[in-house]
This record gives C-alpha cells, structure tokens and sequence, in this order.
C-alpha cells in the first residue's frame, strides 16, 4: 500500500528539497518542461536559493513551490507563478513520481496552486502544456482547464508547440 503524500509549500530554506525534486523531475520527463536536466543541474547554489521565492529566469516575478512528500521524500511538485504584467498567474513545473501518478497526489498539488491562486485574488489560472504530453493535457481538462487556442514554441524543443489552457476560478472572493 501506497502512503498517502502531504503537501507543503517550500520556504527558503528548502532550496535544496526544491533542487534535488526539480532535477528528478527534469531526468525523468524531459519532455515535459522548458528547461532541460544539463541547464539546471549545472546551476549555482545561489540561483536556487532565489528560485524559492522569485522566478531566476524571468526576474521579478513571485514563485511558490508546492512539494508533495510521502514516505520520507519529495514524489511530486508543483509551482504557482504570478501573472505577468498584472496577467493571470500560472501552473508551472508540475511533476509527479511515475509511481505515484493516478494516486490522486497530482490532483493535491494542483489543489494547492489553485488555493494559492484564489488567495491572490486571481479571477483565472493558466498553464501550458506540451502537445505530446497527452496524460498532463487530460489531467488538466478533468480539472475543468480548457484550452484558449494560444500556443507557442516549448523553449526546450522548439519544434514542440505547448498549448494555454485556462482554468475560472470561484469569484465569490
């Protein structure tokens, strides 16, 4: 039997939990995220101690990380992104260990992000999501996501597109 995940938010003392998730997750989907496993791990102490609290990559955008910890280590991950330039805020990075999928931890996760996002005062949250990644993009719509038609090149493969999906948040805030 499987145990049940917790999930907490990282604080900027878990850079290391946050580094150590992030490049589990990078090793075993890489065709899932933006970055890619040889662009992260190469990256100083100090980045990640940044990339608790602020997007390194884009400046000043606030990040929370989200991880879902069962069994004495991290099996899942997940971050809330502020919008930019005052847009909606966004899902990024969302990962779950190949072994805890269909447990409902991926579902814990995106419940966090979205209790974050409500707690902003956001109206929508948003996400991309790779083509090819037909599991993630399914997960997604069950959530109620519905996809906006926008789509742009993932940084990571070019010749992948990603597609925005949009999720409406509760407005009785």
């Amino acid at each position: 039997m499987v145990a049940v995940a917790r999930v907490r938010r990282l604080s900027a003392e878990d850079w290391a939990v946050l580094r150590h998730v992030r490049l589990r997750a990078l090793e075993e989907a890489p065709y899932a995220f933006g970055s890619t496993l040889e662009e992260e791990s190469s990256r100083p102490e100090e980045w990640w101690k940044a990339g608790v609290g602020r997007l390194p990559w884009h400046g000043t955008r606030r990040i929370v990380w989200f991880v879902a910890e069962g069994e004495g280590h991290a099996v899942g991950l997940a971050a809330g992104v502020e919008g930019a330039d005052g847009g909606h805020p966004e899902v990024m990075s969302m990962w779950v260990e190949p072994g805890r999928r269909g447990t409902g931890v991926a579902g814990d996760l995106l419940a966090a992000v979205i209790s974050w996002a409500e707690s902003q005062g956001a109206s929508a949250l948003r996400l991309g999501v790779a083509d090819d990644n037909v599991a993630a993009r399914r997960f997604y719509e069950r959530h109620g996501f519905v996809s906006t038609g926008k789509r742009e090149p993932l940084r990571s493969r070019p010749q992948v597109s990603t597609q925005e999906m949009i999720l409406a948040l509760a407005d009785d805030r």
